[in-house]
């Protein structure tokens, strides 16, 4: 979402909606957190699948848990992006509620931050693994291609009916 449209909906949500009446926007605020907290925890278990998949080198696998994540992650961001105008005035809006609901709603929006850091953690600690995996396997076509080299030095070349070069025929 551009700065247009975040300031248009914050205006929006402060011009249609009384800041100062909870009933009004806190029903829509409790779904859209919700939303979030059933994307986050999807999100979370394909993050574990991820990886137990990275660490058995299951590639057809990982591919698919990544579409998948990718098709959540799509629903979290316009979650996200309904979310907006609250966080831009969660002030104004949450001075308005009883001290329980506004803990609450505190509480509900720090659990996710928690969790998200946690998935943005694995997710880190697991595009380590696959970069090292990646590097491991250049690491043996490298290996294979000097391997293939040294062979051919050793073997007749196509065509001639010579011996190989560096042969030892004397034992």
């Amino acid at each position: 979402m551009n700065n247009d449209a975040t300031h248009r909906s914050s205006a929006n949500l402060a011009g249609a909606i009384a800041m100062d009446d909870p009933d009004r926007w806190a029903p829509k605020l409790d779904a859209i957190l919700e939303e979030q907290r059933v994307c986050v925890d999807a999100l979370d278990r394909l993050s574990q699948t991820q990886r137990s998949l990275i660490e058995s080198g299951d590639s057809d696998g990982l591919l698919q848990v990544l579409a998948e994540r990718q098709e959540m992650l799509d629903r979290f961001q316009r979650a996200t992006e309904d979310f907006v105008p609250y966080r831009e005035n969660w002030e104004q809006l949450i001075e308005h509620l009883p001290a329980r609901r506004q803990r609450t709603f505190n509480d509900r929006v720090r659990d996710l931050a928690e969790l998200i850091m946690t998935i943005a953690q694995r997710d880190g600690e697991d595009r380590t693994a696959l970069e090292k995996r990646r590097n491991n396997v250049a690491d043996e076509l490298h290996s294979m291609s000097r391997a293939k080299s040294a062979m051919a030095a050793y073997s007749p070349r196509r065509g001639t009916k010579t011996t190989p070069r560096y042969q030892d025929r004397e034992g």
